[in-house]
């Protein structure tokens, strides 16, 4: 019984590393595309969309961040069990 409680436990745990992952991916995404505004907003010195691209990578960084650390914990957890 603990053998198949284990196994289940591994299954969601690689599951949600899976979903963790493509959030990364997702925010990767966004820090890019923020990244590529910022550049076309400099090169047309539009400072509307310099500010809104400033934002769209700050809070992309930040969310990247977030999800980063949360991985890290899902990766040491079962090693301290």
């Amino acid at each position: 019984m603990l053998e198949r409680l284990a196994i289940v436990e591994r299954k969601t745990q690689g599951s949600e590393i899976a979903r963790i992952n493509k959030a990364l991916e997702d925010q990767e995404a966004r820090i890019l595309y923020a990244k590529q505004k910022i550049k076309e907003a400099a090169e047309t010195g539009d400072g509307e969309l310099l500010a809104q691209a400033q934002e769209l990578w700050f809070d992309a960084k930040k969310q990247f961040e977030a999800l980063d650390n949360v991985k890290r914990q899902a990766v040491a957890q079962p090693q301290q069990q």
